[in-house]
């Protein structure tokens, strides 16, 4: 009888403890249908960013953006760079600023590693993506280094057939992130003069005929070297750190992006387009 009654109590007490062992176990919830459908839509996305892929973007603009992936009224803010209205915008945001692994630092994305998602609703989604960069230049010593990794959380909302709608976003440490692809230290007075000479060597290459802005690369350097340089962290400004950042889109659309970027005070880059208005 004494041991009938241990046996019960043993067996009481290890089924609460089974019970509170499993009540700490994680529990899996099943998916809805949209939790696949959003996270398919931003790692596409981001997939686009990534060499070679991003080329397609370079090379054919945004008809080479594959339907779906942006509504046709996109709108958003990537922090800290500015806000961007509409397809072409968004597209070229996404797609025309990443790294191309072209000289002289030849970085480039590799991989576009979605860490964190979550989409509960239909409609909403989160995401923190990490964008590994490393150096693309095939036959030289230093192809395949590790450069470093840029960071981008973002909110989405999408449209009812599943299309990027809305978005804000934040990419943290852009002033580390481009210390580490420039491998130099930013921001010190023979970067900035470096950084000037090579955005107006961009700038009369890029902006010409009618939308040319400066008389000459002098011209150019003398204009940009009264401004206000800027900083990464804070790029969206009348300043040089945002036309450096901007000369990169006109290569995609020069008879916007050239024009009022580069001339004239108190434009804001990002905020307004002038020439297709």
């Amino acid at each position: 009888m004494a041991c009938s009654k241990v046996l019960h109590y043993f067996t009481i007490l290890l089924s609460l403890a089974i019970v509170r062992v499993l009540g700490h176990i994680p529990r899996s919830y099943p998916k809805h249908a949209h939790h696949a459908r959003n996270l398919n839509t931003i790692q596409s996305i981001y997939n686009r960013t990534v060499y070679p892929t991003n080329l397609v973007f370079l090379a054919n603009g945004s008809a080479s953006v594959p339907a779906g992936l942006f509504n046709e009224n996109a709108t958003g803010r990537i922090t800290p760079v500015g806000n961007f209205s509409g397809f072409e915008d968004s597209v070229k945001y996404f797609f025309a600023l990443a790294p191309a692994a072209q000289p002289p630092t030849y970085a480039a994305f590799v991989e576009a590693e979605i860490v964190e998602f979550v989409s509960e609703c239909a409609e909403v989604a989160a995401s923190t993506v990490y964008l590994r960069t490393q150096v693309v230049h095939p036959g030289a010593p230093d192809d395949g280094r590790y450069i470093t990794t840029l960071k981008q959380i973002a909110f989405w909302r999408s449209d009812s057939t599943g299309a990027v709608q809305y978005y804000d976003a934040w990419i943290p440490s852009l002033n580390l992130f481009t210390a580490k692809i420039a491998n130099a230290t930013i921001l010190t007075p023979a970067y900035e003069a470096a950084t000037i000479q090579s955005l107006c060597g961009a700038t009369q290459t890029l902006c010409t005929g009618g939308n040319m802005q400066y008389a000459s690369t002098g011209d150019c350097v003398a204009t940009l070297s009264a401004r206000a340089f800027g900083e990464y962290d804070e790029i969206w400004g009348d300043n040089v750190v945002c036309r450096s950042i901007h000369i990169l889109l006109a290569r995609i659309r020069p008879h916007v992006s050239g024009f009022p970027y580069f001339v004239g005070a108190g434009d804001v880059i990002f905020h307004i387009l002038v020439t297709e208005h």
